[in-house]
């Protein structure tokens, strides 16, 4: 078996030569990105005509999700604006007897059992689609 010392090719400190093939692949990466912003830039100063067509769609593209963004914010993600609104329920009655599952709505004799029987619900109120009013059992609007 030969040992180190008996090896004719010498290649220095290993660790040392590690550290500068790291080093020198993190600058090559850097490099290789400036190089292509810079070439990247140099087309785009040649072709005016497909550097504003590719700004406007960029800008219109950005535009479009912003306000679609905002849209399900505000109607999706944000709560209503009422104290405890993650507790809000709606509820839907239907007559299987009669083929219809649901869609009933709540009548006011339901609404009116509810207000009077009811042991878990906080709060009742009747809506109708279109026009929206919540409040509480004496009738009081919700703050909002």
């Amino acid at each position: 078996m030969s040992t180190k010392s008996e090896n004719p090719i010498r290649l220095g400190n290993r660790t040392r030569i590690q550290e500068e093939i790291r080093d020198a692949s993190r600058l090559r990466i850097l490099e290789d990105a400036l190089r292509d912003t810079v070439a990247g830039l140099r087309r785009l100063r040649r072709s005016p005509a497909f550097t504003v067509t590719a700004v406007l769609t960029l800008a219109l593209a950005i535009g479009a999700n912003v306000s679609i963004f905002t849209v399900v914010e505000r109607v999706v993600l944000n709560p209503l604006p009422y104290p405890d609104s993650n507790r809000l329920i709606q509820l839907d009655h239907g007559f299987p007897s009669l083929n219809v599952p649901s869609g009933v709505g709540l009548t006011v004799g339901l609404y009116h059992q509810y207000l009077d029987r009811g042991r878990t619900l906080g709060r009742a109120t009747r809506h109708r689609y279109g026009r929206c009013k919540l409040g509480t059992r004496s009738g009081a609007d919700a703050p909002g």
